[in-house]
């Protein structure tokens, strides 16, 4: 399997995946190649900071997967494989299928963060599956439950 170190997942579910290469490329790199691929980035955003353009991704309807792993051996063998992902206030149709897509390309992940109810930029809920088995299982069962609450989200 190909491992990827981002992924975005546009509001009409096209997915763009970016590699991990040799030279360990920060994830803010290739946030801010994406991010001005597609958008005017504002001033406040930190374009040195990965938090900062997720954000800002976010904001604009994308979700946003890190892949937060530690490739070092030592470090592998002890920690596995660990993602966050971060959920926009929506999630489009378009995009529930791509998320399917990327729960298939992550099933060897050890850990998985899910970033989702924003109340602001530093509050958000968090649900984290710390076994394989449970991140294999993750995204159907949170799909559900996340577009449930959806029209909630919608009419606040």
């Amino acid at each position: 399997m190909n491992e990827f170190k981002i992924a975005v997942i546009s509001k009409d579910g096209d997915a763009k995946y970016y590699p991990i290469d040799d030279n360990d490329t920060y994830h803010a790199y290739y946030l801010e190649l994406y991010a001005k691929e597609h958008y005017q980035l504002p001033d406040n955003v930190d374009t040195r900071s990965a938090n900062s353009i997720a954000l800002f991704l976010r904001n604009q309807g994308n979700v946003i997967f890190l892949n937060i792993t530690t490739y070092k051996e030592n470090i592998l063998k002890q920690h596995g494989r660990n993602g966050i992902i971060i959920i926009p206030d929506i999630i489009t149709d378009q995009q529930e299928k791509a998320i399917l897509e990327l729960n298939d390309k992550i099933q060897n992940f050890d850990s998985i963060q899910i970033w989702h109810n924003f109340i602001s930029e530093t509050d958000c809920s968090m649900t984290v599956r710390h076994t394989n088995e449970e991140v294999r299982k993750l995204f159907p069962g949170f799909l559900e439950y996340y577009k449930e609450n959806q029209n909630a989200r919608k009419s606040k």
